[in-house]
């Protein structure tokens, strides 16, 4: 089998990468089911991982919020939620 992943590019486990995106574990699924995060690869028929790469290529594809006053809001609804 050959890949054209680089050998730099390590495989993170799903703990890894709700870590790194900071996204709840059922927001997670949500986002992998619709398409909207890149898929896992296969490491053996129970196993899967995310390259790095790709959550990386996910992360800096996120909009960057508008200003401090929606930091704010985000926050005050999600207290309020």
């Amino acid at each position: 089998m050959h890949s054209n992943a680089p050998l730099n590019d390590p495989l993170l486990t799903r703990a890894d990468v709700l870590r790194v995106t900071t996204l709840g574990a059922t927001k997670f699924k949500e986002l992998v089911r619709v398409g909207q995060f890149p898929p896992p690869v296969q490491i053996t028929p129970h196993r899967v991982a995310w390259r790095s790469s790709s959550v990386q290529a996910f992360i800096d594809a996120l909009p960057v919020a508008d200003a401090y006053q929606d930091v704010v809001n985000l926050y005050d609804k999600a207290e309020t939620a």
